[in-house]
């Protein structure tokens, strides 16, 4: 996932692009490292009992709400977690970085002949009051970039753990990256489980989402 990653944010395209429900294809059989992505979509998401104890509703942490950044590798991650925590807005350092609100995305590229289209899936955070434990899934359903030299086509699912933070002005938490770009291999859903990224978050101004360098 790491050097698809450092690939696709440097492509450097800013793109505003959506958080939806979006229609998913099938395959199977799903998680075969040795097999090559098709383009459809897995039958089932990597960590599917992710938010298991962790039931949707109740109180969402005071000190949790607002606009959470971190600058990794790859890029800027950003989330916005509303007082009832749902996220509607968060950057992706998928195309250097993306933008994201609700809705979708597709338009034209800086090159003559090139386009993008983004279908964004959920983006979910939820609060086990028993751990005090804050878990995120954001999912890039499906995307394509068409390129003057060829084309990038994948799917994103990204998963965050970590505990409430008690001050209100950074956030550790554990990251797992799960990419699939066609005509490449399957992720080894096992191995990017046991070996999670840790991040540290840092609370923004509460009406600011995005860097400086993000915003255009």
């Amino acid at each position: 996932m790491k050097a698809k990653s450092v690939v696709l944010a440097g492509i450097g395209l800013m793109f505003l692009a959506g958080c939806g429900g979006q229609n998913r294809k099938t395959s199977s059989p799903p998680w075969d490292p040795n097999a090559v992505w098709d383009g459809n979509a897995p039958a089932q998401d990597a960590i599917p009992d992710f938010f298991e104890g962790a039931a949707k509703g109740g109180a969402f942490p005071k000190s949790m709400v607002g606009v959470w950044e971190v600058e990794q590798r790859e890029g800027t991650w950003g989330i916005k977690f509303e007082p009832d925590g749902s996220i509607k807005k968060i950057i992706h350092f998928l195309a250097g970085p993306v933008k994201i609100a609700e809705g979708g995305v597709q338009g034209k590229g800086p090159d003559e002949g090139t386009y993008y289209i983004f279908a964004m899936g959920p983006c979910e955070a939820r609060y086990i009051p028993k751990t005090r434990m804050i878990k995120v899934k954001i999912i890039v359903d499906y995307y394509i970039m068409k390129l003057p030299a060829g084309d990038l086509e994948g799917r994103i699912e990204d998963y965050f753990e970590g505990p409430v933070c008690e001050d209100g002005k950074t956030w550790s938490v554990n990251l797992w990256d799960f990419s699939w770009l066609k005509d490449a291999a399957t992720p080894d859903i096992n191995l990017v489980k046991a070996n999670p990224e840790p991040l540290v978050f840092t609370k923004l101004d509460p009406n600011q989402l995005s860097t400086e360098k993000a915003k255009k």
